[in-house]
């Protein structure tokens, strides 16, 4: 059990970055003239070797009021999953009561589009 928990406090801390990476993402989208952080320090310091998705907020745009796009957001979504997945680990090995509610919660994450 130590280990799960560990393994999902980082993937916390992993969580933490890509949402914040979709924030910065909207940043540059809604304000072209304002220049992003780059988070290495920040990606690094989560835990997060890949650096696939650093050009991210670079390239994204804004649709319309509250609409964007947001190139390879997808991918970003998917890590997101994965880190969720792993956040929830400890409680399903436990008999956490509310484990099997979390665990709906994701199911229901992962039938979105």
């Amino acid at each position: 059990m130590p280990t799960l928990a560990n393994q999902a406090l980082a993937a916390i801390d992993r969580a933490n970055f890509h949402f914040t990476r979709l924030q910065m993402a909207q940043t540059p989208a809604d304000d072209p003239q304002r220049t992003t952080p780059e988070l290495i320090a920040e990606r690094t310091a989560a835990g997060v070797d890949e650096d696939s998705l650093d050009a991210l907020p670079t390239r994204s745009t804004r649709l319309e009021p509250g609409r964007h796009s947001m190139p390879e957001v997808s991918t970003l979504c998917e890590r997101l999953s994965g880190e969720l997945t792993a956040m929830l680990a400890p409680w399903r090995s436990s008999s956490v009561e509310d484990a099997e509610s979390f665990s709906d919660r994701l199911a229901a994450l992962h039938a979105e589009p």
